[in-house]
């Protein structure tokens, strides 16, 4: 397998059981499963769905950090296959979570 100089992947519902922005969407969730599915579909860019969706939810801090207070423990245990894999396959390693 060739070696990859970045690889990136988003870690909601990727490594975790949970999707951040859905989680956040309390008082516009519908219109936010509606942008991910078109997304998800393509009819909306996929890098043109993260902007909507978070001009939708406004997340402040304090909401992030009382949903993750909320929610407790966030199982990430794909996160030890990935850790393993990325050190002998890729240069460059960065992960972001909303």
């Amino acid at each position: 397998m060739p070696r990859f100089r970045t690889v990136l992947f988003d870690c909601d519902s990727t490594l975790s059981a949970i999707e951040g922005i859905d989680e956040l969407a309390v008082h516009c969730r519908d219109d936010v499963e509606q942008l991910t599915d078109a997304a998800m579909r393509g009819r909306i860019p996929l890098e043109e769905v993260y902007g909507r969706r978070l001009r939708l939810v406004q997340p402040t801090r304090a909401a992030v950090e009382a949903r993750l207070l909320k929610l407790g423990k966030i199982d990430v245990s794909g996160l030890t296959v990935q850790l393993r894999y990325l050190p002998k396959n890729a240069d460059d390693q960065h992960a972001e979570a909303p």
